[in-house]
């Protein structure tokens, strides 16, 4: 390479001698001669600079730095050369030169030549010039020349004659190359620039200004490279038509725009040719070329052989063509052999976004593409505003994304002609609108729905082929995976002035293009569709039935040309009334036409369906509805202001049911009830509904329910009037109020468990001592008591799991949710409530019953029968009272019509669908009816009175000695109740099953009813709560005051679980209300817990005790064996009442102290 350097500067150094007359002269750098030959001239630039040049001579800078202080300006030259000594170098970027020899500019310095002849200027790098170096009139030659960081221009050049610039690089100027030729030039020119690079420049690279208006201008760009220049690479703009560009292996990388050319003229005397070729062009910023052609030049643009990629920009990010819309023949645009790749649209660009195209075209109506490829580009590929397109061989469009066209987007009045070898090939396009191939924005009207008198946007040159169009894959987001617009069907072909149907569809190919949009346009017509979603275009109208105010629901599509599918705003008409709809998709769409009739008088009613805008001219509607006017939906009205279907009568006739709903919409026939309204509604006929409060956790909280389909309110697969009853194929299940699938009786196998169950809980009481009569018991069974009363108010009480299973169990419920058997309703579920109950009873009535005829099982149950009798009393009385009042309750459903308010009947509030007490066919509830009146005569009132009253009748016996027999078997049966009170609260048992029956009855009656519901329970048992502390509190109501605090403590935990109710109506708290809840019942099953530990630890102290006391006793209990005698024959009671009376007199006290519950050994005082 620098051989080759090296022997060029051999031969500019002997055509500079032989041009001159010999003369030699030498510069050195600034004050550094040693560099200078002996006998030759040698001297700074700066002495040359003072008019020291002379003609026909030849200047050799010596190499090093020569600083420039003072212009130079050479006017009149002829035959001079100025050239470095020394070797080209790499400079400052991989693609600039530079030379040894450096001519700094210091300050507002330039260089002139004017009207100079055979200037010679070569191996040397001129830096830092405001001005640069400025050539006017002359001739010259620049070779190897490095001109660098120039403020303004690094070379202007003004008239001049003859330039050529070779191997030369200008690297970090303003501007690089100015080049003016003004009116009235001397004589014709020539620019030439070749192998030049042109780096990192400020503004542009090679700048032209054409304004000579009679000589010509031959300008020639060959391997030029351009790289990261802000404005313009090449640019020129020209108001004569005396010129011609050559352009050939242009590089350019990362430029605003590579090459810009702007004609305006208003003469022509000549037919500009520009032509660029075998290019490659990346990176622009802006475009990578832009043609503005203004005026009446008429001019050639050749294109070949160049590839455009990465490139950015609006409209023709790669190549945009603008041409003046007032002449037709202006700019002949030849296209030949271009790849166009990976182009996109500038971001945050003002424009819109169907105008984004790689190659755009505005005007242009003479332009050729032949062999060209364009891939990947972010935008359509080709866009045509006005423009005409003739096709030459085979193009392709593959891969490309635009708004509207990804391959072609036609604006306004374009056309493409297709000669006989054109093949477009268009594969894998997309749209984000329509025309995934291509897309057709121009004016098609149609007459009828077959003609148009629409020019096709094809037309043919000689002889048809066959096949010109390829589709294979192309998609677009709304309508015209293939193309869009351009009245293919119908268009009209001019050929000879002939013109002829379009046939479109033989002259193109189609792969993968297969939906309802293939080639789409915008909306003809509007088609009704088939179940499946496919248009049936035959149907042109339909009979249907609706109530005013109804949501009509029917499918239809829009359709463009060959009725595929697009998109389009249908009007539906109903006289002067018109609904819009929308179908933003071109799909079969769903429309949701709500149905008003103009006068309530109407029964048949027809509606029209036209498009908006559509593009046929036949404004005729096609599709029509016929609907006959039926009745309003059960529980809906005809209003007579609205015309519509409403339940607005329900609020003039009753407010109470009104101010729970808050909306209601016959179109979908849907209520929408107040948040946390416990109403319950069903319509029954016409203008009329029936209403009532929902019982227990039967309703849901969906607020938004139908009014026909009432089974929306139920909650636990419920169903009927009051959801109280199980729906089809459900059964009622044990442990909660929810119907579950019991496929099979397999369940009824609980019986045993049952049974077993009970046995063990009799076992469990008798070895624990676990009895009311010990008094460890009593306040827990009072809080588990009234929380199982209290459950319907309790939220998710079954979700707490174990601790809700605990405190069923201990009011002998099953507590696990469960089947029993298939088909077990309200009724049977209800009776089964007493059987347990009542086995229980049995079990130990039996014992007792066969202890009389036992020695043995009477020394196993000791004097526990009775404690255990009571105890099983006890804990069955609130089951026992619970089941009573829910037998006793009962719902009144009212129906409510458009004029009055009146009671339609009274339910079983447990199964709202059998009627209360009623003999009919579901008389199972009088039966259980008359058992629970029973049950309350005979059992639950006379139970309660007596533990209630009989402290009283204690208190009588001093004056009243009636009944004494009865008073003797009674008094055991109370004193197991009473034993751990003290004489003043004899009565607190019985008082607290009168406050179990008040509790019961409040939340039987109020709950359900009240607006604010469980208000007043509520509040009752905060005061019960509150009145039982503060008797515990101040006074000893029980005889150990271990008692009185148990006592209290469930008292206390009764009265924050109230509280918790309370506030869980605020849905807020609602997750604090849960923890309270759980951590409450934790607390009162680990107090248990420790009860049934506490009893199994005094199991043992009493065996021991006995021990103690066996000694002690031997004596006495042999000397009483020794004097009664008693017979293995005799009963049980015989053999009692042969024992002797055990009174105060045979054991002391300390003795009897021994023998009791450690928890009663207290002194009295």
């Amino acid at each position: 390479m620098e051989l080759c350097l090296f022997l060029r500067w051999l031969f500019l150094s002997f055509i500079a001698l032989s041009l001159g007359n010999g003369e030699v002269f030498y510069v050195h750098p600034n004050d550094d001669p040693s560099q200078c030959p002996n006998d030759t001239p040698c001297w700074d630039i700066n002495k040359y600079a003072n008019n020291c040049f002379m003609n026909d001579s030849a200047y050799y800078f010596l190499p090093g730095v020569h600083n420039l202080i003072r212009s130079i300006d050479i006017e009149w030259g002829s035959n001079l050369t100025f050239q470095g000594k020394g070797m080209m170098m790499e400079g400052p970027h991989t693609t600039v030169m530079e030379s040894s020899v450096v001519i700094q500019c210091t300050g507002y310095v330039t260089v002139t030549f004017g009207n100079c002849n055979n200037l010679l200027l070569s191996n040397l790098t001129i830096k830092n010039c405001v001005y640069g170096l400025k050539i006017t009139v002359s001739g010259a030659n620049l070779n190897y020349m490095s001109l660098q960081e120039s403020q303004w221009t690094a070379l202007r050049l003004i008239d001049v004659s003859n330039i050529s610039i070779t191997h030369s690089s200008f690297y970090g100027n303003g501007n690089s190359i100015r080049i003016r030729y003004n009116y009235g030039s001397p004589f014709n020119s020539s620019f030439e620039a070749n192998k030049c690079n042109f780096t990192t420049e400020m503004r542009n690279g090679i700048g032209l200004t054409l304004r000579q208006n009679n000589i010509f201008v031959n300008v020639t760009i060959a391997d030029v490279y351009l790289h990261n220049i802000s404005d313009y690479g090449i640019d020129m703009f020209s108001d004569t038509s005396l010129y011609n560009i050559h352009v050939s292996n242009l590089r350019s990388n990362g430029c605003g725009t590579a090459f810009y050319l702007e004609q305006e003229t208003n003469y022509a005397i000549h037919s500009p040719f520009i032509s660029i070729v075998d290019s490659v062009i990346s990176q622009s910023s802006s475009y990578a070329f832009l043609l503005l052609w203004y005026g009446s030049a008429v001019g050639v643009f050749h294109l070949n052989s160049t590839t455009l990629d990465n490139n950015s920009g609006a409209f023709g990010s790669a190549l945009h063509i603008t041409t003046d819309e007032l002449l037709d023949t202006k700019l002949y645009v030849l296209l030949h052999n271009l790849t166009f790749n990976n182009n996109s649209v500038l971001p945050g660009i003002p424009i819109k976004q169907s105008l984004a195209v790689t190659l755009g075209l505005l005007n242009s109506r003479n332009v050729h593409i032949s062999n060209c490829t364009f891939r990947n580009n972010n935008g359509s590929a080709l866009g045509l505003v006005n423009a005409i397109v003739t096709f030459f061989g085979d193009n392709y469009f593959i891969n490309n994304t635009g708004r509207r066209g990804g391959g072609i987007n036609f604006i306004i009045t374009s056309y493409i002609y297709l000669s006989p070898d054109a093949y477009l090939s268009f594969i894998n396009n997309h749209a984000d609108v329509r025309g995934g191939a291509i897309n057709i924005d121009q004016p098609a009207v149609y007459f009828t729905h077959d003609t148009s008198v629409t020019l096709c946007f094809f037309q043919f040159l000689g002889e048809r082929n066959e096949k010109y169009f390829y589709f294979d894959n192309n998609t677009a987001g709304l309508a015209g995976t293939a193309l869009y617009g351009g009245a293919v069907d119908s268009c009209l072909l001019a050929e000879d002035l002939l013109f002829g149907q379009s046939s479109f569809l033989e002259v193109s190919s189609f792969v993968n293009q297969s939906n309802n949009s293939v080639i789409s346009s915008d909306p003809l017509n509007v088609c009704f569709c088939n179940d499946d979603n496919t248009t049936n275009c035959k149907i042109s109208t339909i009979d249907i039935s609706a109530f005013p105010g109804q949501i009509i629901n029917f499918m239809m599509a829009v359709v463009g040309q060959l009725d595929n599918l697009t998109t389009g705003t249908i009007d539906i008409a109903n006289k002067d009334s018109v609904f819009s709809h929308t179908i933003s998709t071109a799909n079969c769409d769903l429309i949701r036409y709500k149905f008003e009739p103009q006068d309530v008088t109407q029964t048949r009613v027809t509606l029209s369906v036209t498009i908006q805008n559509s593009i046929n001219f036949n404004k005729i509607p096609r599709d029509i509805i016929n609907i006959d006017v039926s009745c309003c939906r059960n529980g809906f009205c005809l209003s007579i202001n609205s015309s519509i279907c409403s339940c607005d009568y329900i609020k003039q006739v009753n407010e109470s049911v009104s101010s729970d709903i808050l909306n209601c919409n016959a179109s979908d026939n849907s209520v929408t009830k107040r948040p946390g309204s416990n109403l319950w509604l069903s319509g029954t006929s016409e203008c009329t509904i029936s209403y009532s409060t929902c019982p227990f956790d039967y309703c849901n909280d969906q607020n938004i329910f139908n009014l026909s389909r009432p089974d929306e309110q139920c909650a636990l697969n419920r169903a009927g009037d009051l959801c109280g009853t199980c729906s089809d194929n459900f059964s009622l299940m044990l442990g909660s109020n929810r119907c579950g699938k019991c496929s099979n009786n397999a369940y009824l196998a609980l019986i045993i468990l049952f049974v077993v169950f009970g046995i063990a809980l009799v076992i469990l009481i008798v070895a624990l001592n676990l009895t009311v009569t010990v008094g460890t018991i009593n306040g827990l069974l009072f809080f588990a008591n009234v929380i199982k009363i209290y459950q319907p108010l309790i939220p998710h009480f079954n979700e707490f799991h174990v601790l809700s299973q605990f405190i069923s169990w201990i009011n002998m419920d099953f507590g696990i949710e469960t089947c029993f058997y298939n088909g077990m309703e309200s009724c049977g579920k209800t009776g089964l409530q007493f059987v347990f109950t009542v086995y229980l009873w049995a079990l130990v009535l039996l014992i007792i019953f066969l202890s009389k005829w036992s020695t043995k099982l009477t020394r196993l149950m000791g004097n526990n029968a009775v404690p255990v009798l009571c105890t099983l009393l006890l804990l069955s009385y609130t089951k026992l009272l619970r089941t009573v009042f829910s037998i006793f309750s009962f719902d009144k459903i009212s129906k409510v019509n458009d004029t009055t308010t009146q009671t339609l009947k009274y339910v079983w509030s447990v199964n709202g669908t059998i009627e209360y007490a009623s003999p009919g066919p579901h008389g199972c509830h009088l039966a259980l009816f008359i058992i629970a009146l029973l049950v309350l005569t005979i059992l639950v009132l006379p139970y309660t009175m007596f533990l209630l009253l009989f402290p009283l009748w204690e208190l009588c016996r001093s004056k009243c000695i009636m009944c004494t027999k009865c008073y003797i078997k009674l008094k055991p049966f109370f004193d197991a109740y009473a034993g751990p009170y003290t004489d003043s609260f004899r009565f607190w048992p019985g008082m607290l099953l009168v406050v179990r029956i008040i509790l019961a009855a409040v939340v039987a009656t109020k709950a359900q009813s009240e607006e604010d519901t469980g208000v007043a329970p509520l509040g009752l048992l905060v005061a019960v709560v509150v009145i039982l502390l503060s008797a515990l509190f101040f006074k000893a109501v029980y005889k150990n005051p271990k008692f009185n605090a148990l006592n209290q403590f469930f008292l206390v935990c009764l009265l924050i679980t109230t509280v918790a109710i309370y506030m869980s109506k605020n849905p807020d708290k609602s997750s604090g209300v849960n923890v309270t809840q759980i951590v409450v019942f934790t607390f009162a099953f680990v107090c248990f817990l420790g009860i049934i530990a506490y009893h199994a630890y005094s199991k043992e102290i009493v065996k021991k005790t006995f021990e103690k006391v066996k000694k002690v006793t031997k004596g006495l209990i042999a000397e009483s064996e020794s004097s009664i005698k008693v017979n293995d024959n005799m009963s049980t009671d015989e053999a009692r009442m042969k024992m002797p009376t055990v009174t105060s007199t045979v054991f002391d006290t300390n003795i009897i102290y021994e023998l009791r519950e450690p928890l009663l050994d207290i002194q009295e005082s």
